[in-house]
């Protein structure tokens, strides 16, 4: 899937109610978040107050322009990028 489209705009990736998704911790060298939505496992890459939102998505337009799938997950004071668990990154 190409992220970029002919007219330069970039593909958002899902943005979700953080409630929506099951959290949890696990262990990688030390502790880490994680969250399951769907069928896809990911890991926290990083958490933004909520006037720093256009951050979250441009962060995580980049990582999906790369190829890497990513899912933001929306509170009422927070966005947080999370890359899957599956991306090489992620490790």
């Amino acid at each position: 899937m190409n992220s970029v489209s002919n007219s330069g705009w970039r593909a958002l990736p899902p943005i979700v109610n953080e409630v929506l998704v099951h959290k949890f911790t696990y262990w990688n060298q030390h502790l880490r978040f994680g969250m399951r939505y769907g069928r896809e496992l990911y890991t926290l890459l990083g958490s933004y107050p909520i006037e720093e939102r256009l951050k979250a998505c441009d962060i995580a337009c980049e990582y999906t322009s790369r190829g890497i799938e990513v899912c933001i997950t929306a509170s009422k004071t927070t966005y947080s990028v999370w890359l899957s668990l599956r991306s090489p990154k992620a490790a």
